[in-house]
């Protein structure tokens, strides 16, 4: 049995995240994340860890990579339990605001240095997924935008292959966007170190590629959510987002599950 730990799971504009809290033994947060893949009543698109350090936190996700949506929910968390609104993700130190709320969301804006974007967009074509797009590398994460429509099924040997044609094996995670109709998003994330690919209910980093691939005036991008994430860039990169606390408390794991 694992000791129990503190979980508490997160909305931001439908993206699902999952956070353990003042877990800081490697070796436990091991044991946590196999029993956590394994288990399937814990229903969260990603995982992250969160620890609070004298004024500021630092969240880690499983997969080492920049996670816009676990970094505008660490907010939320972080300012209800301590007021502190500054984050430490990814060996970066990042600062959001509460900009306004109702009964059941906190509206969060976040600003993200431009060193974040690894490279600008380059328009290249997809031998793999046949179609034409956008690739686009930010801190931990690579990504393939494209407003074409994708027929192929993806799994884990396509990603393979689209990974080495677009030369991002060195990244922890790769996504592909597709732009439905003109503003809506279609996200699928693939986290390589456990091998899971999501299609995910709503994607910040996503959304800040696909924002930097095909400006829009407002930067406003629906997600498969029905919600919204807003993406801007000029001397930061800013994002923004509604984020509802959904449930916490405590969690047993056994090794075994």
């Amino acid at each position: 049995m694992i000791k129990p730990f503190k979980f508490i799971k997160t909305s931001t504009a439908g993206n699902r995240t999952g956070f353990i809290l003042s877990v800081d033994n490697i070796i436990q947060r091991k044991n946590i994340v196999e029993s956590i893949i394994k288990n399937k009543n814990i229903e969260a698109e990603q995982y992250a860890f969160l620890s609070k350090k004298e004024n500021y936190c630092v969240m880690d996700t499983f997969g080492d990579e920049l996670c816009g949506g676990a970094l505008l929910a660490s907010t939320v968390i972080m300012n209800n339990f301590s007021g502190s609104t500054s984050i430490l993700s990814v060996n970066q130190s990042f600062k959001a605001d509460i900009i306004t709320r109702n009964k059941i969301q906190k509206f969060v804006k976040l600003s993200l240095p431009l060193k974040t974007i690894k490279n600008k967009p380059r328009f290249k074509f997809c031998n793999q997924l046949g179609v034409s797009g956008y690739s686009v590398h930010l801190d931990g994460i690579a990504y393939f935008v494209t407003k074409e429509a994708i027929i192929k099924n993806i799994n884990i040997n396509l990603l393979n292959k689209i990974d080495k044609e677009l030369n991002t094996n060195s990244f922890p995670c790769l996504g592909i966007i597709q732009i439905i109709d003109s503003n809506k998003l279609k996200p699928l994330i693939w986290v390589k170190s456990i091998d899971t690919i999501t299609y995910e209910e709503g994607c910040t980093t996503g959304t800040i590629a696909t924002q930097l691939s095909f400006p829009t005036k407002d930067g406003i991008w629906f997600q498969p959510s029905g919600q919204f994430i807003k993406a801007q860039i000029n001397d930061n990169i800013y994002t923004e987002a509604g984020v509802e606390i959904l449930s916490e408390g405590k969690i047993y794991l056994s090794n075994n599950e």
